[in-house]
């Protein structure tokens, strides 16, 4: 015998009138989407997980570059030691030679310009541990973000057990009332 749409309509209009009927339909056809949240939740959490570990690396990176970033500031601070000390040479060959101050004086203005590309390069070193301070101040408030984002994720979750938990504790009591029916 076939379920024709007649007979579709009298469900409804029974299920309609017993409420216990459209409880008990309710719960059946309920329980697996509620069921399903918790795999759907581990995935989700999952996916954080990865996007977390690769917030890490992408940190780790960070730190790296700025390390490499202040050896090669430590560096060109050695070198423009160096340099001072090539100046104070220069200095004491032209008490001793005056007949050398032409080549002493070119010597000194090379060594300026080269202080002057060295103080370029401190200033745009300089500008670039700026910019990496700011991108890891972001990338902290994006951190923070995602840990609060967790968080809640986490709160849902524990509302979501929580409310499977009584409706599979109601839907005990239901049965055990239809059972007593």
């Amino acid at each position: 015998m076939a379920f024709t749409v007649e007979d579709f309509e009298d469900l409804i209009r029974l299920l309609e009138q017993r409420e216990e009927w459209r409880r008990r339909l309710q719960a059946l056809l309920l329980v697996d989407r509620l069921l399903a949240l918790p795999e759907e939740l581990q995935v989700f959490r999952q996916e954080v997980d990865q996007r977390f570990r690769r917030l890490e690396g992408l940190m780790e990176g960070l730190i790296r570059v700025v390390e490499g970033l202040t050896r090669a500031q430590e560096q060109t601070a050695g070198q423009v030691g160096s340099l001072m000390e090539a100046v104070a040479r220069l200095a004491e060959a032209q008490a001793r030679a005056e007949q050398r101050l032409a080549r002493l004086e070119e010597t000194v203005q090379r060594l300026i310009e080269a202080q002057a590309l060295a103080e370029q390069r401190l200033t745009r070193l300089e500008e670039t541990v700026q910019r990496l301070a700011e991108a890891q101040a972001q990338f902290e408030q994006r951190l923070t973000r995602l840990e609060e984002a967790m968080i809640r994720a986490e709160e849902r979750l524990t509302r979501l057990e929580e409310t499977v938990q009584r409706l599979a504790e109601a839907q005990a009591q239901f049965e055990q009332r239809l059972t007593r029916l």
